[in-house]
Order: C-alpha cells, then sequence, then structure tokens
C-alpha cells in the first residue's frame, strides 16, 4: 500500500479546504479563474479540485497517495494515481 500520512490529524489539516479569504487556496481559486483546464498535481483528497471544478474547470488530478487517491474519486475526481 502506498499511503504518506497515517496520522488523522495530520490528514484532515493537508486533506481539507481552506476557506480563509487571505489563504493559499482562496488565492489560487482566483488566479485560475473560471472555465479553465486545470492540472491538479499532488490533488490528495480532492478538496480544492472539487472547487475549481464548481468554478466551471475541467481538472484533472494526479495523487501519488493511494488511499488520497480513492477519497478523490468518491468526490467524483477524474485522476491518476502514479506509483
Amino acid at each position: 500500500m502506498n499511503h504518506i500520512f497515517d496520522d488523522e490529524s495530520r490528514e484532515a489539516r493537508f486533506f481539507s479546504f481552506d476557506p480563509d479569504p487571505h489563504g493559499a487556496h482562496v488565492k489560487i481559486l482566483k488566479l485560475v479563474g473560471r472555465n479553465k483546464k486545470v492540472l491538479d498535481v499532488g490533488c490528495a483528497h480532492g478538496h480544492l479540485s472539487k472547487k475549481f471544478k464548481e468554478n466551471g474547470c475541467f481538472v484533472i488530478g494526479i495523487e501519488i497517495d493511494s488511499i488520497a487517491a480513492e477519497e478523490a474519486r468518491k468526490i467524483g475526481m477524474m485522476l491518476s494515481w502514479v506509483t
């Protein structure tokens, strides 16, 4: 199994969307804009990718962690799991 993080609290911190208006996730969403093609490398559980999709973007995610990749698939992300 290829799983990077074992500590659940660490997973929650790294794999959730940060809605802080001054945080990196919101800034990235603004920079990318709407209706774009996005390659999300290291997409983790897909929370940021999901926000891109909500903005009308076509998103492909790439993730090395098999568990995170499966979680992203559960929320409808199209992605590749890289070993």
